[in-house]
Parts: C-alpha cells; sequence; structure tokens
C-alpha cells in the first residue's frame, strides 16, 4: 500500500466510508472497489496514475514518429535536435491530436478497470 492509500483510507473512514477490503480481505474472489459510502449509496475506486510516459521508450518513439511526419507534411515548423522535450503547442490540429491520442490510452484503461471493479463490488 502507497502513501496515497493510506491517505485516502483515512480520508474515507473520516467521513463515513468503508475500505472495502477490511470487508473482503487482500485477495477476494472477485474484482473489488476501494472503498464504500453506504451512506450516499457511493462505491468508488481509488486509481493513481504513476507511469512517467514522458520516460517510457514506446511512448517516446511514438511521440517521435508522430513529430517526424508533422515535420515532413508541414504539421510542424519546430525543428528538434538531440534529446529534448516535445510540446504540441506548434503542431496542426491532427498532430495534436494524435499525441493526446497517446496518453489517452492508458487513461481509458485505467478507467474501464475500474468500472469493471465498481460493478463487480455492487453485484457481490
Amino acid at each position: 500500500m502507497n502513501d496515497i492509500e493510506k491517505a485516502f483510507d483515512f480520508f474515507v473512514h473520516e467521513f463515513g466510508g468503508t475500505v472495502v477490503r477490511e470487508l473482503v480481505g487482500a485477495s477476494p474472489p472477485f474484482n473489488n472497489a476501494d472503498y464504500i459510502f453506504e451512506k450516499y449509496h457511493v462505491i468508488a475506486e481509488l486509481k493513481c496514475l504513476e507511469d512517467n510516459k514522458i520516460v517510457d521508450a514506446k511512448f517516446i518513439d511514438k511521440a517521435s514518429s508522430i513529430y517526424l511526419e508533422a515535420l515532413q507534411r508541414g504539421g510542424t515548423r519546430t525543428i528538434l535536435a538531440g534529446t529534448c522535450m516535445l510540446t504540441s503547442e506548434d503542431f496542426a490540429p491532427e498532430y495534436q491530436e494524435r499525441l493526446i491520442k497517446l496518453y489517452e490510452q492508458p487513461v481509458r484503461s485505467s478507467i474501464k478497470k475500474a468500472n469493471k471493479q465498481i460493478r463487480d463490488t455492487k453485484k457481490t
């Protein structure tokens, strides 16, 4: 358990919620959410986005590929050399959108997983 989870556990208890693992144990036979606020009919799942995509080699390769295509097709005037941080402010909208999608997928996957955990907890 990391410090963020500990802080949220404390917060949940302070507001009358329940930490689900305290009810079902650390490894229940279903995909559980993290918290229940019975009074408000709320089930919540905590997701911490910790991966720094800026240092992920696959992410850098994909972003670099988009940059090179934009540069070759007139989608940006920004010329980069060496290792540097790339921003999309000088990119044409279609290339900005493609860069955004690189970030979108991991977040979307986390949200889908959280929704399943909430559904399974509600069902159980």
